[in-house]
């Protein structure tokens, strides 16, 4: 080969270096227009970056970076269908349920994390490992306490709520410049619900001022406002707590408990009754309480009184008796799980929550019925008094000494929680299946119902709190001038833990002519069913106290009602 050649050979190689940088840099130069694409990586979204992708734009002669987040949201679950990984929504799209089991962790790309692995990941991927878990510890896959089939054929349980993800593609091209993660997304409402659930507190909720601020249990959300973008919510995580001592107050899983960590008093849709919201925005608590008492159409003396210092000091007496009145049967017939918020972040002292409220009530009960005549014997308190007797004589030491607090709170599922939770619900179903018996509905009435025969539960329930809002004024002034009732004479009846309590249980009985006559106001003027109603409702009260255990007060601050169910859309770095 001559030097020519050598030559020519040379310029090739220099020619072809040079094109080939040049086509890198130009490829540098088309690869660097996809703008985000290294925050949509492994090292930020975790298994999520398995779905991001570059399409090419000819128009533009550039690549656009897309790349998939999720709509994080609260799903209604057939309890029969609890386990499934995939269901779909009221609009036929398909989502992912967290479960918190391999194959829902594998569909929802939430493999469980190492502390390690958190320092650069986006808040969103550790909140749904964080979901992922409290579904594992709410509902553990092989745990089945009853049949399934209880609440389905009587449509009066709770409804489940699934957390559950929708994946949706969104494009970098419409995010915001300060924005340096991609976003997943959520609404108020549900977002409110799931703090709760992992035990966070709302320290301040103001969605409409780019407010939202939590904390409690290793969990923190704080708020940013996003110019273009709305709120945006930035989660964290602390692995500091304790792993069995973070899932150890866990709530009852369902819409309806949710309901009442919410301020709402959920009404049973058998029964009809509305929800009562109890809690509003920028508006004094007293007057929130006021318009409830409205809705479910109480006396005006009652509303009058029940808003004062001194009704509140007193704990709203009566008013505390209405969530074991108007909501259906709150625990799960699948899950030992039962602990529950009071609506107005109170522990309720009334007879369907005290020992002395059972005994008496079960007492002057046993007087009314041995005090009727042959003819006008009732079916009904026959009933409601045999199963009064049955649960005293099977469960003494919970109906007596309230001792079925201490393991009924407890997350693992045991022989004893199962029977007594089925003996409280059995109870309870036929209570209710009586009082539905009597509700007319507003879409049935006919030709041969005329409106002074028709009977309606949320008027029993705002004539018994329009009876007996003065209860606990009259025990104390009747303990004072020594009116108050021997407790010797009422059966099982050891010296009671509240005098007034005591006191209080029988001026409820006292009063149950007040109530006939109240209801006559109210155009039903059938005394027998009156009655008969009134001993149902209390012990279906009664019976709904007993399934459940309230979380102490502190625990979560009353938020106002209407950020339930709230769609105000929320992003999550």
């Amino acid at each position: 080969m001559n030097s020519s050649d050598n030559l020519s050979l040379a310029a090739l190689v220099v020619a072809l270096l040079a094109f080939l940088i040049a086509i890198g840099q130009l490829l540098q130069q088309i690869f660097g227009t996809a703008d985000g694409f290294r925050r949509c990586q492994s090292s930020v979204i975790g298994e999520w970056a398995t779905k991001t992708r570059l399409s090419w734009r000819w128009k533009e002669f550039r690549f656009e970076t897309k790349f998939t987040t999720p709509i994080i949201k609260l799903l209604p679950i057939q309890e029969q269908y609890r386990f499934r990984t995939t269901a779909k929504d009221g609009l036929g799209r398909e989502h992912v349920c967290l479960t918190g089991s391999p194959d829902s962790r594998k569909a929802a790309l939430t493999p469980i994390l190492r502390p390690e692995e958190e320092p650069d990941i986006a808040g969103w991927v550790l909140l749904l490992e964080q979901l992922q878990t409290l579904q594992w510890y709410t509902n553990p896959l092989g745990t089945t306490m009853r049949s399934t089939n209880g609440y389905i054929e009587a449509g009066t349980g709770p409804q489940r709520q699934t957390p559950a993800v929708l994946f949706r593609e969104r494009s970098w091209d419409l995010m915001p410049a300060e924005l340096t993660k991609p976003l997943a997304a959520t609404t108020v409402g549900d977002l409110v619900v799931m703090a709760h659930r992992l035990g966070m507190r709302w320290m301040d909720i103001r969605p409409s001022r780019g407010v939202m601020r939590a904390d409690g249990n290793g969990h923190s959300l704080s708020s940013i406002q996003v110019r273009g973008y709305g709120l945006v919510v930035q989660y964290s995580n602390d692995h500091s707590s304790e792993e069995r001592d973070r899932w150890s107050s866990l709530l009852i899983p369902t819409r309806e408990a949710d309901k009442l960590a919410c301020g709402i008093i959920p009404g049973c849709k058998v029964l009809v009754v509305p929800d009562l919201l109890l809690t509003s925005p920028d508006v004094p608590f007293h007057l929130s309480i006021r318009s409830a008492l409205t809705e479910l159409r109480v006396s005006e003396d009652a509303k009058k009184w029940l808003t004062t210092e001194e009704a509140q000091s007193q704990k709203f007496p009566a008013l505390m008796d209405i969530p074991g009145m108007l909501a259906s049967f709150m625990p799960l017939e699948t899950s030992p799980i039962v602990r529950i918020v009071h609506p107005l972040r109170l522990k309720p002292d009334t007879p369907c929550t005290w020992r002395e409220g059972r005994i008496v009530l079960r007492h002057r009960l046993q007087e009314y019925v041995n005090g009727l005549s042959l003819e006008s014997k009732s079916a009904q308190l026959a009933n409601i008094l045999g199963d009064f007797n049955g649960l005293f004589e099977k469960w003494p030491m919970e109906m007596i000494f309230n001792m079925g607090s201490g393991w009924l709170g407890s997350n693992s599922p045991s022989k004893k929680t199962e029977e007594f939770l089925e003996d409280i619900h059995k109870s309870f179903k036929s209570a209710t299946r009586f009082l539905q018996s009597l509700v007319s509905h507003p879409d049935e009435k006919s030709t041969a119902h005329t409106y002074p025969t028709i009977f309606r539960y949320r008027d029993l329930v705002a004539s018994h709190v329009s009876v007996n809002y003065t209860a606990v004024k009259q025990a104390h002034e009747n303990l004072a001038a020594n009116r108050g009732r021997d407790w010797q004479e009422t059966k099982h009846m050891s010296p009671p833990m509240s005098t007034w309590m005591h006191e209080v249980s029988h001026i409820y009985a006292d009063r149950v002519p007040e109530i006939v006559e109240q209801m006559k106001s109210r155009y039903f003027s059938n005394e027998t069913l009156v009655v008969e109603s009134w001993w149902t409702m209390m012990f279906r009260a009664i019976l709904w106290e007993l399934s459940v255990v309230y979380l102490s007060a502190d625990t979560f601050p009353p938020i106002a009602s209407q950020f339930y169910g709230s769609r105000t859309p929320v992003y999550i770095a």
